[in-house]
């Protein structure tokens, strides 16, 4: 995790569609949650192989956070560039799939 993901996260659970998932003080107390068990990395990489520049970010950490997946529901910008850089960009339900096998 980083700063602007972080700020990503937040800025999406407050979207409308997400309401039905509680209400806006648990959405706030998930983000907190999330931050408090999160690793921070510091972003050094600047990648630009999205079509998207606010996905980038995701990349960077990614590569700079060796991450192991990176789990996205984004068919139009993220999930084509699977694999990046060796790192598999999964679907959150192939994601699931995968740690269940």
């Amino acid at each position: 995790m980083c700063d602007e993901t972080l700020a990503e996260l937040a800025a999406k659970l407050s979207e409308e569609k997400f309401f039905r998932y509680g209400s806006d003080e648990d959405r706030n107390q998930l983000v907190l949650d999330i931050e408090a068990r999160s690793e921070f990395i510091e972003v050094k990489s600047e990648v630009s192989a999205s079509d998207d520049p606010k996905d980038n970010i995701f990349l960077s950490l990614a590569l700079d956070g060796r991450a192991d997946y990176i789990v996205s529901g984004d068919k139009k910008h993220l999930l084509p560039l699977h694999p990046f850089e060796g790192i598999p960009i999964l679907s959150p339900a192939d994601f699931l799939a995968a740690m269940r096998a």
